[in-house]
């Protein structure tokens, strides 16, 4: 949640400052065309009457944000870092994707250690671990390797070198391959596997950190300049160019 608070603060305060410099300037510029008995472009002169008609237009974007994550927050799925909803666009933000993975996974094979710590039977506490990591794809596995471990043939598990959507992690499937039968060897290896899923977590989540101040004014550096040239330069132009 803190990473992806950083970033949102940032683009918030940049777009306050941005709208309120851009409005003042544009109020005063259209003013001045006003005075002149300058005839502005069509699609220029009804954005500008729109924009002064109704100058909370501006903040309708950071409100509709604003309102998805209050809305994702109170539906419950920010806490178990679940994009299931128009919150993906979250998922856009770099590094995000992957830190939120690690988190599912972290979180799956943690729980699983617990509950057999707590001598839950393996496939109940696959169905409660997988219910608990916010993932779909990551439920439906946990399933579907519970009917595996109740037929008795965790072997049959689907193995993989690369994870894809909707299968284990792969090094909890090597791990309920080869010990799913043996409870001690079970338990001593989720712990591992949780605790090396949680320091790719910390690392990521620290890289998060490091890299996106970078991105971050990248994107607000171009996109503010990119903005600006289109709402003053382009009526300054459009002055100048009936002037002459």
């Amino acid at each position: 949640m803190h990473a992806i608070a950083y970033p949102l603060i940032l683009l918030g305060m940049a777009w306050c400052l941005f709208s309120s410099f851009v409005f003042v300037s544009l109020n005063r510029i259209y003013f001045a065309a006003t005075d002149l008995g300058v005839a502005l472009h069509p699609v220029l002169d009804m954005c500008l009457g729109t924009l002064f008609e109704y100058p909370g237009i501006m903040m309708v974007v950071p409100g509709l944000g604003a309102a998805l994550l209050l809305f994702w927050m109170l539906s419950g799925r920010a806490s178990s870092m679940a994009f299931r909803g128009p919150e993906r666009i979250l998922l856009l933000l770099p590094g995000v994707g992957g830190l939120v993975r690690d988190m599912r996974f972290y979180t799956l094979t943690r729980m699983l250690a617990l509950l057999v710590e707590k001598q839950l039977p393996l496939n109940e506490a696959l169905i409660v671990a997988g219910a608990s990591c916010g993932s779909a794809g990551l439920d439906t596995a946990c399933q579907k390797a519970a009917e595996q471990v109740t037929q008795g043939n965790p072997s049959g598990l689907v193995m993989g070198k690369q994870w894809q959507p909707g299968q284990l992690p792969p090094l909890l499937q090597v791990c309920l391959k080869q010990t799913a039968t043996d409870g001690n060897r079970l338990i001593l290896r989720l712990r591992a596997i949780a605790q090396h899923y949680r320091a790719r977590m910390d690392f990521n989540s620290a890289w998060l950190r490091i890299v996106m101040p970078v991105i971050l004014f990248v994107v607000i550096a171009g996109g503010t300049t990119l903005l600006y040239a289109a709402s003053v330069f382009w009526p300054v132009i459009e002055i100048y160019r009936s002037l002459s």
